[in-house]
């Protein structure tokens, strides 16, 4: 019954094949945040050109950050580093798509961590050393975390920031 809705789309695995799988079923709208010239952005520019996608680019500037920021750690309910740094480009994506009249989301958060596929990792090019290793002391730290906690990849920023904004986020995986 879904008619529209507007993907996050990161140029990595998860938001592609998302993008792939949703472009024939809905009126989907794509839109990619980031600083100028990230990796981001260049892959998911590309895979928008490729798949004739309806695709928008948010170039997030420090005076955007600096503006929104208190807005931003409200919306999530939290100022932990880590949270508002994931929580950025999330909340100027829905901002932007919300003005299009968008409210439901899809995201492909967490798929990259467990296929290797953040650029962090560098697995393509680095088979073992340091990189490797972190990767799978990485992997390992977050399925120890699951594993203690009981569930699987924590949705709490999402899900509140989805209330604060009055969205509704969808992670299919």
């Amino acid at each position: 019954d879904l008619k529209k809705a507007c993907l996050l789309l990161s140029g990595g695995v998860d938001s592609a094949l998302l993008a792939l799988l949703l472009k024939s079923r809905i009126n989907l709208f794509c839109i990619t945040s980031g600083a100028k010239g990230s990796r981001d952005i260049l892959l998911a520019k590309k895979l928008a050109r490729t798949h004739n996608l309806n695709h928008k680019v948010i170039y997030i500037t420090k005076r955007m950050i600096d503006e929104e920021l208190n807005q931003i750690m409200n919306s999530i309910g939290s100022f932990a580093a880590m949270q508002v740094g994931a929580a950025i480009n999330e909340y100027f994506c829905i901002k932007e798509a919300k003005k299009k009249g968008y409210d439901t989301f899809f995201m492909g958060t967490g798929v990259d961590t467990l296929f290797a596929g953040l650029d962090f990792y560098n697995l393509g090019k680095v088979a073992k050393g340091r990189r490797c290793k972190k990767f799978w002391k990485e992997l390992n730290f977050i399925l120890e975390q699951e594993r203690k906690i009981g569930k699987g990849f924590d949705t709490t920023r999402l899900n509140t920031l989805a209330q604060n904004l009055n969205v509704e986020i969808r992670l299919p995986f």
